[in-house]
């Protein structure tokens, strides 16, 4: 598991892991969570974070064959 990670909202978090901020997709409204492993907190990668969840997420919807988000992504 990686030490900062986007987890759709409705998945399990990790115990170990702290809840940074929200990310929802522009297309389709899918929320996921920003989560950082406890040791790893850093609160200034938190806007580019999203910033680069927000890529993923519209660049997933390019794709004709899309069928939905994954569960959670490595950031």
């Amino acid at each position: 598991m990686s030490r900062y990670m986007a987890v759709r909202v409705g998945e399990k978090k990790p115990d170990q892991y702290q809840t940074m901020d929200k990310v929802v997709c522009q297309t389709c409204r899918a929320t996921f969570w920003i989560i950082h492993h406890q040791p790893f907190v850093n609160k200034a990668l938190v806007t580019i974070q999203i910033e680069a969840v927000r890529d993923i997420l519209s660049g997933e919807h390019v794709d004709p064959k899309f069928l939905g988000h994954l569960k959670s992504y490595d950031v």
